[in-house]
């Protein structure tokens, strides 16, 4: 007490490089946040709060003495993330990574224990990855922030950075080891299957689950893919993944060995946020079905890679699951046979390069026309069109094609020939 009277500066300045010294130690022990969150409490006698980069809370302490749910509320009430982001970007960028701020909760009512927090950004590598915030006593509310609450939020977000830091270093690695494990796995002949499962298992992956192939290529999404791992981590999903050059390639866990088309319903809604998000996004999604073993997995990965190359193609729809192409299943496997593609050119071609060069629309035309099952009348309403102009438009595809379409053999022919136009590569 007589130093702190003597040499405040000087008292300080020892606290906090014991501080520091301290919070060092725990994270070399291994400690992690909950460690840290614990000293910052002992040392100001006072609740601690680290959040993350999206605002959850990673770790606290000095709230026990509260219920569950009185704990709830007040984390209900702490400054939400758009406040703390808005406070940051109100700080001098040379000195972010030192800058202490105070910010109220929100709701407080007279009789609550706390109504403001002292508050420090965790600034590491590139930028900020969360907040350590000391909590107020109502009683210090409109009081300046004390010299003690100042070193425990800066030494605080200081080792906070340092073990974020370590932890993502250590995640790089662990994601590079994935990948390449991935990698390899797709390359290999399977030979002994157990083997893959057991270096599968040394990386956290539970190989004896069925796992079904996504081929994700995304556009103008900012911070691709970071945004589809944290919804990965929503889902509570641990799925390995790679790059290709169509786009990212993940293998997801199910629990149905026969079908991904629960996936199909998840991802739509991943698409729908990142979409909500970002309107100019566009993303395309194939799922291939699930495959029983890493042996199988190559085979869903194909699949995969059709479904999204149709679904790119098509336009119709940002995920498509390979369970649901019916007949484009079976044609998929014509798409470099080159019988096929002489049926095609032989079959439909001449009517593609009329369409091209006359910008007319026959093609348009004749599925129209199949999906009206042949009635002219519901061909001619589908289309927008007058019965006499859809009755020319048939003279004019029989001319060209030279097949009659009242001739149930000329018909399939066209038919498949159409069913063909999108498989075909």
């Amino acid at each position: 007490m007589i130093r702190l009277i003597v040499d405040r500066a000087g008292y300080i300045a020892q606290r906090s490089t014991d501080l520091q010294r301290e919070l060092s130690q725990a994270a070399l022990n291994g400690g992690g946040l909950g460690k840290i969150a614990a000293r910052l409490h002992g040392f100001a006698q006072q609740p601690v709060v680290l959040l993350g980069e999206s605002g959850q809370v990673n770790a606290l302490a000095g709230l026990d003495f509260l219920t569950t749910e009185q704990q709830q509320t007040l984390l209900d009430n702490l400054p939400n993330l758009t406040l703390l982001r808005a406070w940051t970007a109100t700080q001098p960028a040379s000195s972010v990574s030192s800058a202490v701020g105070v910010l109220p909760l929100g709701h407080t009512s007279a009789s609550a224990p706390y109504r403001s927090t002292v508050v420090a950004p965790i600034y590491a590598s590139d930028g900020v990855h969360g907040y350590c915030l000391l909590l107020r006593p109502a009683a210090l509310s409109e009081q300046e922030v004390s010299a003690v609450e100042e070193v425990a939020v800066v030494q605080g977000a200081s080792a906070a950075a340092l073990e974020w830091a370590k932890q993502n270093a250590i995640g790089i690695a662990e994601e590079r080891m994935r990948a390449a494990f991935l990698d390899e796995l797709l390359a290999a002949e399977i030979a002994d299957e157990q083997a893959w499962i057991q270096r599968g298992a040394s990386l956290h992956y539970d190989l004896t689950q069925p796992y079904v192939a996504l081929l994700i290529e995304a556009t103008n999404v900012p911070n691709w893919p970071n945004s589809l791992l944290r919804f990965m981590q929503q889902q509570q999903v641990v799925a390995l993944h790679t790059r290709r050059d169509e786009g990212l390639l993940v293998f997801w866990p199910v629990t149905n060995p026969k079908s991904g088309r629960e996936l199909k319903v998840i991802m739509n809604g991943f698409v729908e946020q990142i979409q909500k998000a970002h309107p100019r996004a566009k993303v395309v999604i194939g799922i291939g079905r699930p495959g029983v073993g890493p042996g199988n997995w190559r085979g869903s990965q194909q699949q995969a890679r059709e479904s999204w190359r149709l679904g790119k193609e098509w336009e119709t729809a940002p995920v498509t699951y390979f369970g649901d192409l019916g007949l484009y299943q079976l044609l998929t496997g014509l798409g470099t046979n080159p019988e096929a593609a002489r049926f095609f050119r032989k079959t439909l071609a001449k009517l593609i390069n009329h369409d091209d060069n006359k910008n007319s629309e026959l093609v348009q035309t004749l599925e129209a026309f199949f999906a009206s099952h042949g009635n002219l009348s519901q061909t001619a309403v589908r289309l927008h069109i007058h019965r006499n102009t859809l009755t020319y438009r048939l003279e004019q595809i029989a001319n060209i094609t030279q097949l009659d379409l009242d001739d149930p053999d000329a018909r399939f022919s066209l038919q498949l020939a159409l069913k063909l136009r999108p498989v075909l590569k």
